[in-house]
């Protein structure tokens, strides 16, 4: 709130102010939506106050929804959006084929019953890794795609989720680059579209001659020719409007061929 007000007294209205959470803001429950509520305390003495400050300045209650951090063999289907015969939820009557949606239902349910189910939710971060430990099922190049693609789709479409149909969802995709210097599981360094040589692990319909990349014609990262330099542009996608905002800009080495979050 104070961060909102010094930015409002220097004139910049149009800076939004939230922060990520992640699904663990949520009691444990059997996975059906309508049974989502926020964990004993969160809901009580500190969501409130932050999803009024959410309404109050239109800014959005950011979470951070991974499937890939909750699926199992079996459920593998319904994590990366493949056909699957779902979940039913008893309460809503609804069917669900993709965690995703689930999981952003779940957000939704548990905001609702606090009141505030009128705040936007946007998602901070999600993606799916193309590496992981040896014999890991569900991890791969062609997982990692139809994951992200069913994400774009399902955020940028104008679709929605079941309880929240006709609604898009500012995304922000993680993760552009492969994080090769980042310690944990092998996973956690192979969320990248693009390896740290800039070289691409896969395509997303974004690259064009194999090295450019673009997004609606946006030019997002391109070869310096006066050295080993990549100047990217990272880009944020607004789904509510269809469009893609700029960031940040930065030069990227391809001499130090590493990248560290």
């Amino acid at each position: 709130r104070r961060l909102a007000q010094a930015l409002k007294a220097e004139g910049l209205t149009g800076v939004r102010v939230t922060t990520p959470h992640y699904l663990g803001i949520l009691a444990p429950s059997d996975g059906i939506p309508s049974n989502a509520s926020f964990r004993a305390g969160y809901n009580t003495k500190l969501f409130p106050a932050m999803l009024q400050f959410h309404r109050d300045t239109g800014s959005p209650f950011m979470v951070n929804p991974y499937p890939y951090f909750s699926y199992r063999p079996e459920t593998l289907n319904y994590a990366l959006f493949r056909p699957n015969s779902g979940i039913y939820d008893p309460a809503t009557k609804l069917n669900y084929t993709s965690m995703l949606d689930a999981q952003m239902d779940a957000i939704y349910t548990a905001m609702k019953k606090l009141g505030y189910g009128d705040v936007d939710i946007a998602v901070g971060e999600a993606g799916w890794p193309t590496q992981a430990e040896p014999g890991q099922i569900g991890v791969g190049v062609q997982e990692a795609r139809d994951f992200n693609e069913g994400m774009i789709r399902v955020c940028s479409s104008g679709k929605g989720t079941p309880l929240m149909p006709n609604r898009t969802f500012e995304t922000y995709l993680f993760s552009l680059f492969d994080e090769n210097q980042k310690p944990g599981p092998i996973a956690e360094r192979h969320f990248g579209l693009f390896n740290p040589d800039f070289t691409p692990v896969y395509d997303l319909g974004l690259l064009r001659d194999g090295y450019f990349l673009y997004y609606n014609d946006w030019l997002i990262a391109s070869h310096n020719s006066s050295g080993p330099f990549f100047t990217i542009v990272i880009l944020c996608f607004n789904s509510a409007e269809n469009v893609v905002s700029i960031v940040s800009n930065s030069v990227f080495n391809l001499e130090k061929k590493n990248t560290q979050g």
